[in-house]
């Protein structure tokens, strides 16, 4: 999401390793892509069910909007 489309959003590894890049997503879930299996891995149960994010792993599938907070560890 943020390198490709310019956007400055903390980051070290850009593979859903690192989780310098964890965003909770405020709007627009619907518009995005599924959870990935490396969010799966590196982010906890209650974390994605509070809605939170790998930046690096976000893909905007449908127009629409989307609000994103970025929200490191």
């Amino acid at each position: 999401m943020g390198k490709k489309n310019k956007i400055q959003w903390g980051h070290a590894c850009e593979r859903g390793i690192c989780a310098q890049c964890r965003t909770k997503v405020l709007e627009g879930a619907e518009f995005l892509n599924e959870v990935t299996k490396e969010e799966k891995l590196r982010l906890k149960k209650a974390e994605r069910q509070e809605h939170y994010r790998l930046g690096c792993q976000i893909q905007v599938h449908e127009e629409g909007a989307i609000r994103l907070w970025h929200v490191p560890y």
